[in-house]
């Protein structure tokens, strides 16, 4: 399963070859909603859309030269209240990854929902990245953009992503250290929150479970658009791996969760012409218990 395909590798280097290298990992897009804030607090954020974006758009987040395409996110900003400008906020944050060395196919990287953002913010304020020191306000999306660029990394080479995980980690530590809400050290596991997710990230524990992610993006997306057959029997059989991972592991996991909350849709339509649909659906199920109904499609 680990083999390559010789042509898929040549294709893939040549295109990364062909893209403009750059230090900035993310090409973001930021979209606000601002229907539950006073007028006049609504007003003072004329420029925050620009100043995130124009902020994530232009950071490297790592200390390595960036090749190839940039990151895809899409950035969406609930707020909840707003108060001499202070706010409320709940992030939203979906991420693409680009298949088989094209820029022509995607496929859902993660979409993560943060519902405690907390900040000050004055119109056109200077962002500036500072890993070394919290802020309410950029930190909390410097947190976000390592784990995504992670999640990236993960995807091409297995355990690629470590060193931006332990980057998203040392942040975590900080905003522990100043007590910022959502920065708690939380010990449930399956239940998402900041600590769990870079947690199981940065852990040994969980290390075969991101080669299996991996290999779900390699060995099985990757040929996907030149030989779906052959995606979708790599892709079973990751998930029959996945299966007895999660039986060693004995206990829930927010890193399973957050995997199959991004790919449900994609693992429907990669299955909808498998032979083997049923007992693909009997191995989703017990992955995915709570998206159980929406794997039932396949068996209609």
């Amino acid at each position: 399963m680990r083999q390559r395909s010789t042509f898929l590798l040549v294709l893939t280097l040549a295109v990364l070859v062909s893209w403009h290298s750059a230090a900035q990992e993310i090409e973001a897009t930021v979209t606000l909603n601002t229907e539950l804030l006073p007028p006049e607090e609504a007003f003072n954020l004329e420029t925050f859309r620009s100043d995130l974006e124009y902020y994530i758009n232009n950071s490297q987040f790592t200390d390595q030269e960036w090749a190839g395409a940039k990151i895809p996110v899409t950035i969406m900003v609930y707020f909840t209240s707003g108060s001499d400008g202070r706010y409320t906020a709940r992030l939203s944050i979906a991420a693409d990854r680009y298949l088989g060395g094209s820029l022509e196919h995607r496929s859902p990287l993660c979409r993560i929902v943060d519902p405690q953002w907390h900040f000050f913010y004055r119109p056109n304020t200077v962002l500036t990245y500072q890993p070394n020191r919290f802020d309410p306000l950029s930190s909390l999306i410097d947190f976000y953009m390592l784990l995504v660029i992670g999640m990236d990394g993960d995807s091409y080479a297995e355990l690629g992503g470590s060193a931006a995980y332990r980057a998203a980690y040392r942040i975590w530590e900080l905003g522990n250290a100043a007590q910022y809400p959502g920065f708690e050290r939380s010990t449930e596991p399956g239940e998402y929150s900041k600590y769990q997710i870079i947690a199981e990230l940065t852990s040994a524990e969980f290390e075969d479970l991101r080669r299996l992610i991996f290999q779900y993006y390699a060995d099985g997306l990757d040929t996907l658009a030149a030989d779906p057959a052959t995606a979708q029997q790599v892709v079973d059989a990751i998930l029959s791996e996945m299966v007895r991972w999660k039986h060693r592991l004995g206990k829930p996991s927010v890193l399973l969760r957050l995997f199959f909350d991004t790919k449900v849709n994609e693992l429907i339509d990669l299955f909808r012409t498998y032979e083997k649909r049923r007992e693909v659906v009997q191995k989703l199920q017990y992955l995915d218990p709570g998206h159980s109904l929406d794997y039932q499609q396949l068996l209609r």
